[in-house]
């Protein structure tokens, strides 16, 4: 079976290296288009003239050929100035009820919404309390999506999970759970479901680093190392697993580094169990 494959129906392994993306929704399109379409819900077309060619026509102008049209109204006519004046009151507050659509709807203060690419998922995040962990559930929730925060500081995870919930108004939740002891795993994820019903996204983000010289490593620290970030993935891919076979889909994606890949020369024990995620 190939690599960072999981045979089992449509659910797919797939491991996220962390890199420089030139644009603030890169990491994103790695969860969104293995749900079955690409982030922007459509395939990707070869690049063209971008901004609109030309004046658009409405009405019954619109089936004439380009040569027949009456010329465009500098003043923008009756049409303009109607559009003109929709775009007036939604700046100043005053909306027809009638014409408000999804777009229109104010949100509460302080919350942040971008494209709801992801509104009706629903995802765990491991190692959630801080860092990227935590950046990761609230891009998520900001794209519409139900997250559960785990991390083995519980009260930490509650603390950002109420941040995130202030600031995107989505149903957002904590577990504690230490990612080495599947039972604490399995309850957490079983938390998430009971909450949101199911499990669309599971993000392998838990990890810790510890360094030193590899002739004097202490090997009890050497070993923690692993089990956090090698057998901690096994651990919460497996229960996310369990859930996903049952519904016959989902997406786990682990959090891994390029020393999986180069090494480094005091961090043996991280590059190790980043290199057996990888594997």
């Amino acid at each position: 079976m190939p690599q960072g494959r999981a045979n089992d129906g449509h659910i797919r392994l797939r491991h996220l290296r962390p890199r420089v993306h030139s644009s603030q929704d890169g990491a994103l399109r790695a969860l969104a288009e293995p749900l079955g379409r690409s982030h922007r819900g459509h395939e990707r077309r070869a690049p063209g003239p971008r901004g609109r060619q030309g004046r658009r026509v409405r009405g019954q102008d619109r089936h004439l050929p380009a040569d027949r049209r009456p010329p465009a109204d500098p003043a923008g006519g009756p049409q303009g100035s109607a559009a003109r004046g929709r775009r007036e009151a939604r700046s100043s507050g005053h909306v027809d009820e009638g014409s408000r659509d999804r777009t229109d709807r104010a949100l509460p203060s302080g919350v942040t919404r971008m494209c709801n690419r992801l509104s009706g998922r629903s995802a765990v995040i491991t190692g959630a309390s801080q860092g990227l962990g935590e950046a990761l559930a609230l891009r998520l929730a900001q794209e519409g999506g139900a997250v559960c925060l785990v991390d083995v500081n519980g009260p930490g995870a509650a603390a950002a999970a109420q941040r995130i919930v202030e600031q995107t108004g989505q149903p957002v939740i904590s577990a504690q759970a230490d990612v080495t002891q599947p039972t604490e795993v399995e309850a957490a994820v079983g938390q998430a479901v009971a909450a949101f019903g199911k499990l669309d996204i599971m993000v392998c983000n838990a990890a810790i680093l510890i360094s030193g010289a590899t002739t004097e490593f202490d090997p009890d620290k050497w070993r923690k190392v692993i089990e956090v970030n090698l057998f901690g993935f096994f651990v919460s891919a497996q229960a996310a697993l369990r859930v996903m076979e049952r519904q016959g889909s989902g997406v786990i994606v682990q959090i891994n580094s390029k020393s999986g890949k180069k090494g480094s020369a005091k961090n043996s024990a991280y590059a190790a169990g980043k290199f057996g995620g990888i594997g």
